[in-house]
């Protein structure tokens, strides 16, 4: 063996050496890019999870809001405590609960999204009967008593749905 030889052979051990250490750096950064990948997912998902808890817990308010408001005509009002109340004003707030529960039908999934579909196309349906002017009081108070059974009904299918994403 000549001194080129050794020469060569030294170069080609020092190279495959080099070309080892560079594949398990190589390694060690595709590992590394793994593991912030993973970690970068689950901040995306826990960021998804609290921004459709908040929208549940928004309809949720505006769900109470529209019961508080709508009781008034519940199966106890009389015509005396009907006279005077702005029941356009009422449909408004109930509308702007279906407004919102149209935009966040999508957070409901399994048997829960037919219910909130349902409600979605009933209340369209009651609140197109609750605000025609020229109703009598009996009428809208049989009209609010049908709004608000079906919100009511809807409530525990909703604070079910807002337990669920707060227990995720």
């Amino acid at each position: 063996m000549d001194i080129l030889t050794i020469i060569g052979l030294i170069i080609t051990l020092l190279g495959t050496l080099a070309s080892l250490y560079g594949a398990w750096i190589s390694k060690k950064q595709a590992a590394s890019a793994k593991e912030s990948s993973n970690f970068v997912k689950k901040i995306k998902d826990e960021i998804i999870k609290r921004r459709e808890t908040s929208e549940i817990s928004r309809l949720n308010d505006k769900l109470e809001v529209s019961i508080q408001e709508i009781k008034i005509y519940g199966p106890v009002s009389s015509e005396e405590k009907l006279r005077g109340v702005d029941h356009l004003k009422i449909a408004g707030t109930v509308q702007d609960f279906l407004i919102t529960l149209s935009s966040y039908i999508d957070l409901f999934k399994g048997n829960d999204k037919p219910k909130a579909d349902s409600l979605k196309d009933e209340l369209t349906s009651l609140l197109d009967e609750f605000g025609v002017e020229g109703k009598s009081l009996e009428e809208l108070k049989e009209s609010g008593k049908k709004i608000l059974n079906s919100l009511n009904n809807f409530s525990p299918v909703l604070r079910k749905n807002l337990n669920k994403h707060v227990e995720k």
